[in-house]
């Protein structure tokens, strides 16, 4: 299920884009940050511009699902590919905030035990509209 929101997410970004003025150079969606993230040591943009499908699929599983705590939260597909697509979009600490914040919980940006039962605990189409509804809300607010 989510791998192929990761190769989806791959698609959409297309390959590699300079960056100009407030946006960073990427390449399928990745930064230069996320690589030196990812692996563990400076990169560089060579680094960047060579980076490998297979590589760009992994770093997006790691960083965007794995390490903020989704893998095995939900079994729900609605509710895991908007939280996916939330941390494509606005990063995975966001992500979660969006996903407290339709739970009623403290935003700490933090995939707690509290907010991982409340997520079980929730209707799943309801989860997604209070989600999205949290999301047009953000959206909004960076477009002005």
């Amino acid at each position: 299920m989510i791998r192929e929101y990761v190769e989806k997410a791959i698609d959409d970004a297309g390959g590699y884009t300079k960056g100009v003025e407030h946006t960073p150079t990427k390449n399928m969606g990745i930064t230069q940050k996320m690589l030196t993230d990812y692996r563990g040591s400076v990169t560089s943009a060579s680094d960047l511009q060579h980076l490998t499908v297979a590589e760009a699929e992994q770093i997006l599983y790691e960083l965007l699902w794995s390490a903020p705590g989704f893998a095995g939260l939900v079994a729900e597909d609605s509710i895991a590919k908007l939280l996916f697509e939330n941390a494509v979009q606005f990063g995975p600490i966001e992500s979660v905030v969006l996903l407290q914040r339709a739970l009623d919980m403290p935003p700490t940006g933090i995939l707690s035990a509290e907010t991982k039962w409340a997520v079980r605990h929730e209707q799943a189409d309801v989860l997604v509209a209070k989600i999205q509804g949290r999301v047009d809300r953000l959206t909004l607010r960076l477009r002005k």
